[in-house]
C-alpha cells in the first residue's frame, strides 16, 4: 500500500471513529492493521469522546494493541467519571486482568455511577469474564468505606442505598480482613445512629442483620472479633437514644454465631446500661436489670453450647479416640474450621475428652493444646473463655504426660490470657502436684536448719 493510500485509509477510519461508526472501522482496521501509535490514538479518543466497548476490546484484545496497568487506570478514572459506563467496565475488568486492585476500580465506580448502575457494571465486568464474586466484594467494601467518612444524612442514604442492592445481588467479603474491616466499618455507622436517621429503625436492622450474616457465612473468626468490638463500641459512646436498637443489632450478632464466651464480660458491661430505664438510686430496679443481664448472658451461653454439642455427638458420638479428634471435623457449615478438638472445646466435652485419653494408649500432647481452627481459635483458649481451662489442665492427666507443659504454653495462649486467673490455678495445682510427687521419700528426711545466729 502507497503511503497516500495508508494515509487515506486513515482518514476513512478516523472519520468512522469520529461518526462513531465503530463496525465500519473496525472493518477498515481488519484489512489495514495500522501502526500502534494511531491504535493509541484511537483508544484515547474512544475512551474520552464515547461509549464503545467493543470497539476498545477490539483494538486492545484483538488487535492486540498494549496498554499498560498505569494507563489501563487512568483511562478507567476517565471514562468513569464521564459516565461512559461500557467503556468503564472492559477497562476495569483489563486492569484486574493485568494484576491491579479491583478495590481502585471500585472506589472510581462507587463515586460516580448511581445505585443501579453499580449492581450492573459488576454483572458487565463479569461478562468480559472477571469473577463477578470479587468485583461485588471490591464495591461492596468500597461503599462502606466511603460511606463512613460521608457527611449528612442525604450521602449516608446514598451510601446505604448501595450496600443494600450489593446484598441483595450476593455481595460477600473476599477474605476475612475484608469481612472484619465491612463489620467494624458498619458497628461505626450504626453506633453513631445514622443509618436509624436515614432510612428508619426496621430496614437499618434488616441491613445490619444482613451483612453480619454474610460475612459470618463464611468468616467466623471475623465474626467472633468484631462482635467483641462491637460491643466495646456500644459501650465507649454511652448508647443514648439508640440503646435499643445497638441491643437488638448485638443480638444479632450472637444470633449469626458469635461466640457469647468471649463477649460474656463486654455483654455484662453493656446490658445493664440498655435495660436500665429506671432512676440510678432504684435498687430494686438495678437488681432487675442484674438479674436480666445475667439471664441474657447464660441463655446465649446455653445456646451456643447446645449446638456445639449436638454437632460433636452427631460427628463423633461415643466412639472416638484422640487421634481422630486431631484433624478438621467433617461437617456441614464448619464456619469455624474447627478441629474435633477444638469443636469439643465449644461444646463443653473436655471432661469426656480427657476420660477416653486417660483410658487410652493415645495421651493429649502440649501440642495439641494448640489445635488451631481456621478461625483462629485454640483449644487452650476456648477452654478458658468457658472457665474449663482447670478440666483441660487437671494435674492427673498431665502429671505423668507432661508435667513441664505450662513452659510450653505460648504456644496455644497469648500473654494476655496467661495472666487470666483460671490460669495461674491451674499453672500452680500443677505445679504443687508436681512438687508433691517429687518429694524425699519418708526414709530421707531433709536435716532440719539450726537456730540462726
Amino acid at each position: 500500500m502507497s503511503a497516500q493510500e495508508e494515509t487515506s485509509r486513515e482518514t476513512l477510519i478516523e472519520r468512522a471513529l469520529v461518526t462513531q461508526d465503530t463496525a465500519r472501522a473496525m472493518a477498515l482496521l481488519r484489512e489495514t492493521p495500522l501502526d500502534d501509535v494511531f491504535r493509541q490514538d484511537a483508544i484515547g479518543r474512544i475512551c474520552r469522546t464515547y461509549d464503545a466497548p467493543d470497539m476498545l476490546h477490539f483494538l486492545i484484545d484483538e488487535m492486540k494493541t498494549p496498554v499498560d496497568p498505569v494507563r489501563l487506570a487512568f483511562l478507567q478514572n476517565s471514562t468513569c467519571s464521564k459516565g461512559l459506563f461500557g467503556n468503564t467496565a472492559y477497562l476495569s475488568h483489563l486492569y484486574i486482568r493485568a494484576g491491579g486492585a479491583a478495590e481502585d476500580v471500585a472506589s472510581n465506580v462507587i463515586r460516580h455511577f448511581s445505585t443501579e448502575n453499580i449492581v450492573a457494571f459488576a454483572d458487565q465486568v463479569a461478562a468480559w469474564g472477571t469473577a463477578r464474586d470479587e468485583i461485588l466484594s471490591a464495591l461492596l467494601k468500597s461503599c462502606i468505606s466511603r460511606s463512613v467518612i460521608e457527611t449528612g444524612i442525604a450521602n449516608v442514604m446514598v451510601g446505604l442505598d448501595n450496600i443494600t442492592a450489593l446484598a441483595n445481588a450476593g455481595a460477600k467479603p473476599a477474605n476475612v480482613d475484608d469481612a472484619r474491616d465491612i463489620l467494624r466499618m458498619f458497628a461505626i455507622l450504626c453506633v453513631n445512629g445514622y443509618p436509624f436517621q436515614a432510612i428508619g429503625r426496621a430496614p437499618a436492622h434488616a441491613l445490619h442483620k444482613k451483612m453480619v450474616g454474610i460475612c459470618a457465612g463464611a468468616h467466623m473468626r471475623a465474626l467472633d472479633d468484631c462482635t467483641a468490638e462491637y460491643f466495646r463500641l456500644l459501650h465507649d459512646i454511652g448508647l443514648s437514644e439508640t440503646a435499643g436498637e445497638c441491643r437488638e443489632i448485638a443480638e444479632a450478632y450472637l444470633s449469626a454465631g458469635a461466640d457469647p464466651f468471649d463477649c460474656k464480660d463486654r455483654l455484662a458491661e453493656i446490658l445493664p446500661r440498655v435495660f436500665n430505664t429506671a432512676a440510678d438510686g432504684d435498687e430494686k430496679e438495678k437488681e432487675r436489670v442484674e438479674d436480666e443481664t445475667d439471664l441474657r448472658v447464660r441463655k446465649a451461653q446455653a445456646a451456643y453450647t447446645a449446638r456445639h454439642v449436638a454437632v460433636f455427638d452427631a460427628v463423633f458420638g461415643d466412639d472416638f479416640s484422640i487421634a481422630d479428634l486431631r484433624g478438621r471435623a467433617d461437617f456441614d457449615g464448619n464456619a469455624n474450621g474447627d478441629t474435633g478438638l477444638t469443636l469439643a472445646a465449644r461444646a463443653r466435652r473436655l471432661d469426656i475428652v480427657l476420660q477416653r485419653a486417660a483410658a487410652g494408649d493415645e495421651k493429649l500432647a502440649a501440642e495439641d493444646l494448640a489445635s488451631t481452627s481456621s478461625s483462629g481459635r485454640t483449644l487452650a483458649s476456648l477452654a478458658l473463655s468457658r472457665g474449663d481451662f482447670g478440666v483441660l489442665m487437671a494435674p492427673a492427666d498431665w502429671l505423668a504426660q507432661d508435667d513441664k507443659v505450662f513452659e510450653k504454653m505460648p504456644i496455644a495462649l497469648d500473654v494476655a490470657e496467661m495472666q487470666h486467673t483460671e490460669y495461674k490455678m491451674a499453672a500452680a495445682a500443677l505445679g504443687q502436684a508436681s512438687l508433691r510427687q517429687h518429694k524425699p521419700s519418708a526414709g530421707l528426711k531433709l536435716k532440719p536448719k539450726g537456730p540462726q545466729t
